[in-house]
């Protein structure tokens, strides 16, 4: 079997954690992989340096834009690139590359997966991306085979919002997973709450409410965020902690997420709408409690056994700050309930195994 996956950017973030688990699997079962991404970044490097058999290509011009001329050069250009690599599956990833590379397939004798990691027309992302979002989704799911999405949220969107798209029976639930890691405990250097936020600077997370919940508050100089990750809101995040630099760390991009998710009492993620984040999801087999907004597919990962799930506002955010802090008992308990939760629903195993049936599906229909 012959897979292609294409991502719209080869740097790293959830999505591209998530291809990296699935090319890695699919080289380990033997079969024949490839990589299409539109900018080079450190998926593009792991893959290279652990599977130098899986061939990549750059098509720079795609991007997150949906402009109509970048969208035909960029279908042409993946068009070819099938015709002449002629795989069996065609395995999507992201909106844009969901949308151009079902359009690039038309035609072609090849089955097309689309992996949603969060709606294009999800709530939050504005009336008129929703209305457009919806209009190019009901155009495109005749040209797909299979569509898995990460979260229960996204799928009962899908069926609600797309009228007989549940009827089509084109569509599964396989929530991500991560691999198992476990740390011993450590002892805190200070008396402060230590929390911890994985996530791009860019839309839709919302590091910039955090910062203003602690400073604007009592809980400046009682709790310290390191915040991991880069993108294009990241300057103005550290010019806004201005002089409570005490109470924020800024690490950039790390490779190992665990290592600094073993120092923090809490993990942290607000975000204003989401799919399925697996910045949460691996703080579930460290043992770690969880703050998160209460959008998108969250709720699968948090609920009041393991975490706060919270408005993104400075008093909700404060309040489950505050009683964090004056509970460590019950943090303690909800640490053992991630634990759990992730022995239950997010080994990466259960992931990988779903998704190569789903590839096994498809390929037993193809050969019909």
């Amino acid at each position: 079997m012959k897979i292609v996956y294409v991502i719209t950017k080869g740097t790293w973030g959830g999505a591209q954690s998530h291809v990296f688990s699935l090319i890695k699997d699919q080289v380990t079962r033997g079969n024949v992989v490839e990589l299409v991404v539109g900018e080079c970044g450190r998926l593009v490097d792991d893959v290279r340096q652990n599977f130098p058999q899986v061939k990549v290509y750059q098509v720079a011009t795609l991007t997150n834009s949906l402009r109509p001329d970048k969208v035909l050069i960029t279908v042409g250009k993946l068009r070819k690139i099938l015709k002449r690599s002629k795989p069996d599956i065609v395995h999507l990833h992201s909106t844009v590359a969901g949308t151009v590379g079902r359009i690039a397939s038309i035609g072609l004798n090849v089955k097309v997966l689309f992996t949603v990691h969060g709606s294009s027309f999800t709530p939050g992302v504005g009336k008129n991306r929703e209305r457009f979002a919806k209009i190019v989704e009901r155009a495109l799911i005749p040209f797909t085979d299979k569509i898995i999405f990460v979260s229960r949220f996204d799928r009962d969107l899908w069926n609600t919002q797309l009228r007989g798209f549940q009827k089509k029976n084109k569509g599964i639930v396989i929530h991500n997973g991560v691999e198992d890691q476990q740390w011993p405990p450590e002892e805190h250097a200070t008396d402060k709450l230590e929390l911890c936020m994985a996530a791009r600077f860019a839309t839709p997370k919302n590091q910039e409410l955090l910062i203003n919940t602690i400073k604007n508050s009592a809980l400046s100089g009682r709790v310290h965020v390191t915040f991991l990750g880069e993108g294009e809101f990241l300057e103005k995040c550290k010019q806004l902690v201005g002089s409570a630099t005490a109470s924020f760390s800024f690490m950039g991009a790390v490779k190992d997420v665990a290592q600094y998710y073993q120092h923090a009492d809490i993990v942290v993620l607000i975000s204003n709408f989401e799919g399925l984040p697996i910045s949460l999801i691996e703080a579930l087999p460290l043992g770690k409690p969880i703050i998160a907004s209460n959008v998108g597919g969250i709720p699968e990962i948090v609920s009041a056994a393991n975490g706060f799930r919270v408005d993104n506002t400075q008093e909700s955010i404060g309040r489950c700050l505050e009683e964090a802090i004056n509970k460590p008992g019950l943090l303690a308990k909800m640490g053992e309930n991630s634990r759990r939760l992730y022995e239950q629903d997010f080994k990466i195993q259960g992931m990988l195994d779903k998704t190569n049936n789903v590839y096994r599906d498809l390929m037993g229909e193809y050969r019909k």
